[in-house]
């Protein structure tokens, strides 16, 4: 049997904007904004502009940092950062990861 990773399935199919994405992980890791801006190696204003605004569009560079430290597949997290996008996403070149 193949060993599963960290990332349910169950999560999978659950939508969700990014703001809700970062405050389920700062709460599953019972952290406060700045110290999961300091566990993801961004400015806690990041995270803060993430929290509070909805409209704000994440660099790529954010994203592969929370994808990675959140054990959250990038793609599934640019899903959730680009929801009118999700269609587009086939695969993610290996230089991106």
């Amino acid at each position: 049997m193949a060993k599963r990773g960290a990332y349910s399935r169950k999560r999978l199919t659950v939508a969700k904007t990014l703001k809700e994405f970062i405050e389920e992980e700062i709460a599953k890791r019972k952290m406060s904004a700045r110290q999961f801006a300091d566990f993801i190696d961004v400015a806690p204003s990041t995270i803060a502009v993430y929290l509070s605004k909805t409209d704000s569009e994440p660099s790529l560079s954010f994203l592969r940092k929370l994808a990675k430290k959140t054990n959250t597949p990038l793609t599934m997290i640019i899903t959730i950062a680009f929801p009118d996008v999700a269609g587009e996403i086939t695969t993610v070149p290996p230089d991106l990861l």
